[in-house]
């Protein structure tokens, strides 16, 4: 028997999941549906198939190809109008001269053909109809037959009151060629509508079989749901892809589950997905192949399509999460949702029960998603803050946009400029640089790679040499699984807001330059980066005071390229130094918060159990540094960043510093005492490394671990840094656990008060409507003072929230002061607009 399979339908009731696939290529348990139908048919005896298509035909057809690997023949005819059911088949009446079975490519079934071919044989049927019998016939074609099966009545979906029959018509024919001549040529004519009627007209021998097992027609999203808890329950016999590896589990190849994980089926779980420590999978959940379910996740009675990630916290029950989509931390997707292909759903968001997010939105942090989004397309705000760029890497950033973002950067430049640009040790940072390389280099730019180093070395290089930009890509900070890449202009300054919306628009052009091959940029190497990067570093620092006091050093590099650097520039200032972490492991950055404060406690106890001077954390980056004092100490940001601002304006090399506007007040007055001039810039790393540049700055610190020295580069270095302090410690000669004494007591608080994207415009322009308020101060924000108290209030770039500084003499002053502008900030937010 000879097989045609109907697959020109275009599945609107099933929208969204079919805005960007035909509907045959729904996958139950993993594999489409038209594959589960194909797999059906070759049990039966099928080997020769043929299809009609229509809807994102080219899908089907990639697919399955000619059918080889399935065993079978398969070919395809693409329709250019829909000819109804029937006149689908007429259209292909040459490949048919013996019977002949049509069966719909979106339906879920396992009926015996076998069996349904003899009784038509039997009965010398021109046309058998499969029949079974369900609850609820309203939305089908009911069908009546005698005590034979011979068909003696029709009636497309029902009213109660005439319904006389709980057997329908399945879509499942058993036809002989002789019903060709009852179809017209080139008409829209369909099987239950206008063949059938007048088959039973003709007094034809047309017979209705009530069929044995499952069937399912997966018309609408519940319907689909309740398909795949069918499959897994058992309820159809399909042949599910993947090793049962405990009963009613599905696990297909490659897959990566942890041992902390919690499964319980059934499911199927799809290849190379990624199945994370405290990840909560409960009954009839599909994940499909690479997907990753990050930790502490919680998933069940939901299908998760290929290529998506589900971020740490989220939680997906009994909804429809599809191709290449993004869930951040903390999604909460509820039952019967349907998240569409290359969505992202940003931290926090929540879709409420019955939500449908159609094809490539993205839907901003901490939105409650209580209508469909359909038309509009919510995108980023902005795509860079600060110079930087960050994504979760092979969804959101893939190689292509790293592509399509060197293009872009190379194209606000001239042909035949230059580009100057790192990496860290990921495998992940490496591919990314080398898809902006190529992007770089299509839009005529030349490329001069570093190769991995710390980023303190691109910055310095990228001043000593004539650059345009310079680009560093690196495992995220906060995760490893994010990719950021940070760009900055020819001083090695973050980019400027005005040079960032440049970038984002001709993004968002998707309008590439190209060059013919004889402008296509080149790419060169500075092998000697390193070591010159190395000796200007030592041409500042005194290594004859560091050499007198022989200072014995822990060193943490964490794993980046610093070990290769750091700890020979100390024996070259005469420095005894024991290094941690000094090779280069990308499986260990970046490190969470719970393993950042145990690394600072294992250094802390070393330096005390060999009763070192100091010990030194530094990023993997190389922008960040900690201290740790003799006797096991560890100095706090605060302490750190006054400190360092002190021993250096004491060393009178210069006496200007720069730190953000919400520095102590008690820090600007110790530092002014001693003689300093102190410059309070706005709370973002560009005007932070710009202000201290301009004001010729010895040192501006972000009161966070990072230090800037713009003598020598205008980004975080805490190579420099590090060695920087090393020598001023040893100046003064008195150990650092006497030295951080001289810090001030402070009592600077911070918090962070949750807004909507929509209310923050709202909240800010009340505040800053108070100028006629003496107390009032809006260069950074929005800051209110009470006497030497004060707090202040930022809205936050990148989350919807506001940032919130207070200080007071006291930490209970400061805790009234924080009180005061969560309370401000909530009744602006709340007053009707």
């Amino acid at each position: 028997m000879e097989a045609m399979l109907l697959g020109a339908g275009e599945g609107t009731r099933l929208r969204p999941i079919t805005a960007t696939r035909p509907k045959p290529m729904i996958p139950i348990a993993n594999r489409p549906i038209m594959e589960h139908i194909l797999l059906l048919l070759k049990s039966h005896g099928v080997r020769d198939v043929y299809s009609n298509l229509y809807y994102l035909a080219d899908q089907i057809e990639s697919y399955f190809g000619d059918g080889s690997a399935l065993g079978l023949s398969l070919k395809f005819k693409v329709e250019e109008k829909l000819p109804g059911t029937a006149g689908g088949v007429k259209n292909l009446e040459e490949h048919f001269d013996e019977t002949f079975c049509v069966i719909s490519g979106d339906l879920l079934t396992d009926f015996d053909l076998t069996q349904a071919l003899e009784f038509h044989k039997r009965r010398g049927a021109i046309a058998t109809i499969l029949l079974t019998r369900i609850d609820n016939p309203l939305e089908y074609g009911v069908v009546i037959t005698d005590r034979d099966g011979r068909i003696q009545r029709f009636l497309e979906k029902p009213g109660w009151a005439e319904v006389f029959s709980d057997t329908i018509n399945t879509g499942i024919y058993i036809l002989e060629p002789a019903v060709f001549d009852f179809i017209p040529p080139g008409v829209d004519f369909d099987f239950s509508r206008d063949l059938f009627p007048l088959l039973l007209g003709e007094g034809q021998p047309l017979f209705g079989y009530v069929a044995d097992g499952y069937w399912c027609d997966v018309g609408n999203i519940d319907m689909y749901l309740k398909a795949q808890v069918d499959a897994l329950s058992g309820k159809v016999k399909l042949n599910i892809p993947g090793e049962q590896i405990t009963p009613n589990i599905w696990v297909g190849r490659s897959a990566k589950i942890s041992s902390r994980a919690d499964l319980k089926g059934p499911m199927v779980l799809g290849e190379n997905c990624e199945i994370a420590p405290g990840v909560r999978l409960r009954e009839f959940c599909v994940i499909g192949d690479n997907v990753i379910v990050a930790p502490n996740s919680f998933v069940v009675r939901s299908t998760v399509f290929s290529n998506s990630y589900l971020g740490e916290n989220s939680v997906v029950s009994g909804s429809i999460i599809c191709k290449n989509v993004v869930l951040k931390d903390s999604v909460r997707v509820a039952e019967g949702a349907v998240v569409s292909d290359d969505s992202i759903l940003n931290s926090s968001v929540t879709v409420k029960p019955g939500i449908r997010v159609w094809p490539g939105k993205t839907i901003d942090e901490s939105v409650v998603l209580s209508s469909s989004v359909v038309w509009e397309q919510r995108l980023r705000r902005e795509l860079f803050h600060s110079g930087r760029v960050s994504g979760l890497v092979n969804f959101e950033f893939t190689p292509e946009f790293a592509l399509r973002l060197g293009n872009a950067i190379g194209g606000t430049m001239k042909k035949g400029a230059s580009v100057i640009v790192s990496r860290d040790p990921s495998r992940t940072a490496r591919m990314m640089k080398r898809a902006l390389a190529a992007g770089l280099s299509s839009s005529g730019v030349s490329v001069c790679d570093l190769q991995g180093v710390p980023v303190p070395i691109l910055s310095h290089m990228a001043r000593r040499g004539d650059f345009t930009y310079a680009i560093h890509t690196q495992t995220s900070d906060r995760n490893y699984e994010f990719v950021d890449i940070n760009v900055f202009d020819s001083e090695g300054l973050a980019l400027s807001r005005e040079s960032e919306r440049r970038l984002e628009t001709l993004l968002a052009r998707e309008d590439p330059r190209r060059t013919s091959a004889r402008e296509v940029g080149g790419i060169r190497y500075y092998p000697r980066a390193i070591d010159i990067y190395t000796e200007d570093c030592l041409l500042s620092i005194d290594t004859e005071a560091t050499k007198a006091n022989r200072m014995k050093l822990v060193v943490d590099c964490s794993y980046g390229f610093g070990g290769s650097i750091l700890p020979s520039m100390f024996v070259q200032m005469g420095v005894e130094v024991m290094s941690l972490n000094a090779i280069e492991q990308e499986t260990k950055m970046p490190k969470s918060s719970e393993q950042f404060a145990q690394s600072l406690d294992e250094l802390a106890l070393i330096v005390k159990t060999i009763d070192a001077d100091m010990g030194i954390v530094i990023d993997p980056q190389g922008t960040r540094m900690w201290v740790t004092a003799d006797g096991g100490r560890v100095l706090t940001d605060m302490e750190l960043a006054y400190l360092f601002s002190l021993l250096t304006v004491r060393s009178k090399n210069s006496r200007n510093v720069s730190m953000p506007s919400y520095m102590p007040s008690v820090f600007a007055q110790a530092l002014t005492a001693n003689g300093a001039t102190v410059y309070r810039a706005r709370a973002n790393v560009r005007s932070l490394a710009d202000l201290a540049r301009t004001s010729n700055s010895a040192i501006a610190s972000d009161l966070a671990g990072g230090f800037i020295f713009p003598h020598l580069n205008n980004g975080f270095d805490a190579i420099f840094g590090a060695a920087k302090f090393i020598e001023l410690v040893a100046k003064d000669a008195a150990p650092l656990s006497q030295l951080v004494q001289l810090v001030p007591e402070h009592h600077l608080l911070s918090d962070t008060v949750p807004c909507p994207w929509e209310l923050k415009g709202q909240a800010m322009r009340e505040l800053l409507s108070k100028l006629d308020d003496p107390t009032v101060e809006t260069y950074d924000g929005y800051r209110k003072s009470m006497g030497d108290a004060w707090y202040m209030v930022m809205p936050d770039p990148v989350h919807p929230s506001f940032l919130l500084y207070a200080e007071g003499a006291t930490r209970a002053e400061a805790e009234k002061m924080l009180e005061a502008a969560r309370k401000e900030v909530m009744a602006e937010m709340n007053k009707q607009p």
